[in-house]
């Protein structure tokens, strides 16, 4: 297993991937974070929520669009959840403290990838890249902060993010 590229789907997800591309040799074992399976243009490896039923319709929604580009090609998605449900194929339990994308660092880390690079994951309270920007962003960092500082220590030399408190928590991308 090579670097891993976890994308989650914070308002700067876009300007995160461009800066995250001058880092990366070769393309990076790709994990997609719930919106981002389907809205992510490029071809992803592994799919990630702990909401497992709206995983599987995100994957579902993917392979149609692809299927329907006649040059389009999609690598076989792995999909991961910490409940077991329809249309996941590996279950992590023990991951289920944490936003999705922390789950995401952890099973990267679990499959053998020796480097995560967490894109559109700030954590900051910016809200998603699809959210109304005419209302406020609900803020995720408050529920979630513990739980990512909490998990530093397991994290940190090998996890690094592009932006937000991940980074100030976990580095920057060298």
């Amino acid at each position: 297993m090579g670097v891993a590229l976890v994308v989650g789907s914070a308002r700067g997800v876009w300007e995160d991937l461009r800066a995250a591309s001058t880092l990366l040799a070769g393309r990076p074992v790709t994990l997609a974070v719930n919106a981002m399976v389907a809205f992510l243009p490029w071809i992803i490896d592994h799919a990630v929520s702990h909401h497992g039923r709206a995983l599987a319709h995100l994957v579902g929604y993917r392979r149609l669009v692809v299927s329907l580009a006649p040059a389009a090609r999609e690598a076989p998605i792995v999909t991961h959840s910490t409940y077991a449900t329809a249309g996941i194929d590996r279950v992590w339990p023990e991951f289920k403290a944490g936003d999705s994308s922390l789950l995401a660092a952890r099973v990267a880390l679990a499959l053998g990838c020796p480097r995560v690079i967490l894109a559109g994951v700030p954590l900051d309270g910016s809200g998603r890249f699809h959210d109304d920007p005419s209302q406020p962003p609900f803020d995720y960092a408050g529920l979630y902060r513990p739980v990512w500082e909490a998990a530093r220590a397991e994290l940190v030399g090998r996890v690094v993010s592009m932006s937000g408190f991940t980074r100030e928590l976990l580095g920057a991308p060298a």
